[in-house]
């Protein structure tokens, strides 16, 4: 991802733990050495997606989940 804006996410399922991930990226700031760089940071780590979503603001039919423009699910 190379063209990141704030508020985009990914929501990221671990096998190992048995909980979802939510990581926001940005662009690291003029005054960083990786300046212009693409960053990852983790929001939170939760039990179901359902609060995933929620925690990212969006809310989905239950049972089903829809690709948004600006959410990306990995599971």
């Amino acid at each position: 991802m190379t063209n990141a804006t704030t508020n985009d996410f990914t929501i990221e399922f671990s096998d190992e733990y048995g909980w979802y991930s939510v990581y926001e990226f940005g662009v690291f700031p003029r005054s960083s050495v990786l300046a212009g760089q693409t960053m990852k940071t983790h929001r939170g780590s939760f039990d179901t997606v359902e609060e995933a979503l929620h925690f990212v603001g969006v809310r989905a039919p239950a049972g089903q989940l829809c690709s948004m423009s600006r959410i990306t699910y990995y599971f």
